[in-house]
């Protein structure tokens, strides 16, 4: 896809379903169930938003990190995975 904005929807479209299904094995208990909490119906949309935020989160860092040096790459590595976990662990 050559229009940013299209491929941006189209990864968080992708992080988004990957999230659903995610959250649709955890809620029907497959593999195993957890143990330690039930699922309630709501945690498959909230997969969705997860995955999409952290889908777009990861790739629009890549995006904006694709001409800094090596060392930059990574040392935002840690930061943007722990703004990616917060602002996507907020609809679970």
């Amino acid at each position: 896809m050559k229009n940013k904005t299209q491929s941006l929807g189209f990864i968080g479209l992708m992080g988004g379903l990957g999230g659903a299904i995610n959250a649709w094995l955890c809620y029907a208990r497959i593999p195993v169930s957890p143990g330690y909490t039930d699922f309630a119906w709501h945690v498959i949309p909230a997969g969705v938003v997860h995955g999409g935020i952290l889908a777009l989160v990861a790739v629009g860092a890549a995006v904006l990190l694709e001409h800094q040096l090596p060392a930059a790459q990574w040392g935002a590595l840690p930061v943007v995975g722990w703004v990616a976990g917060w602002w996507s662990w907020a609809p679970l």
